[in-house]
């Protein structure tokens, strides 16, 4: 399920409920948003960069490590 700026106007404790719900319902997101308290949430985070450039990173907290970049060509 893809949540757009779904948590934007809710309390973290609301925040919380939602996606403690979308867990136990064995559901897969992918979250578009600003607040920090998502990547909490989450394993992975893709960084848009502009300029056809991106970043992705393995978050805090699991196991491995990853960093990719896309340049632009």
């Amino acid at each position: 399920m893809v949540l757009d700026e779904a948590t934007s106007a809710l309390t973290e404790e609301a925040e919380a409920q939602l996606y403690r719900t979308c867990k136990q319902l064995g559901m897969t997101l992918i979250s578009l948003g600003h607040r920090s308290s998502l990547e909490k949430y989450h394993d992975m985070q893709l960084k848009l960069c502009g300029e056809g450039r991106w970043e992705l990173t393995k978050l805090k907290g699991t196991s491995g490590t990853l960093s990719l970049r896309q340049e632009a060509t």
